[in-house]
């Protein structure tokens, strides 16, 4: 997957845009975690390209895969809530002595339908937080402390690792 990005995405060839982080389930979706060495240059808007012509050669490449691709982050925390989009995301808990990562998003609009996924679980968004050594779980929050807002954080258009 890096390689047909590096094909399509001058960025990322001359080495302004790195991938950092790819996740797949073959056939379905992918999920890419891309920075930027540049700090004028938008690494997802590099990648998507005008009216996404880049990633839309990639995803024809693959017979018709769907890509995400979010902004990297090495805050674990970020990442998650990047890599979850477009699920709000209230609080991110890490467990970093058991390796662990608990998600809590909030118990409206089907904000855990969406963290969860089709047929029971977002399988990109799930192996891109394995690929931190991280087990994942996700529940809904309910009252008032559990849906404390975090940072805002840019939602993303696609990922992979």
């Amino acid at each position: 997957m890096a390689k047909l990005f590096a094909q399509e995405v001058p960025e990322i060839y001359d080495g302004i845009v790195e991938i950092k982080a790819v996740a797949r389930d073959p056939g379905s979706r992918a999920k890419i975690g891309v920075i930027s060495r540049d700090s004028s240059v938008d690494p997802v808007g590099a990648c998507v390209g005008m009216r996404g012509s880049r990633v839309q050669a990639v995803v024809n490449e693959l017979q018709g895969e769907k890509i995400d691709i979010i902004p990297w982050s090495p805050d674990i925390a970020t990442f998650v809530v990047n890599a979850l989009a477009p699920a709000e995301v209230a609080k991110v808990v890490i467990d970093e002595d058991r390796e662990r990562i608990e998600v809590v998003v909030p118990d409206t609009n089907n904000q855990l339908s969406l963290a969860i996924g089709r047929r029971g679980t977002e399988r990109a968004s799930r192996l891109a937080i394995d690929r931190l050594g991280y087990r994942y779980s996700h529940r809904a929050g309910r009252g008032p402390s559990a849906v404390r807002p975090i940072s805002r954080i840019p939602r993303a258009c696609s990922w992979n690792r």
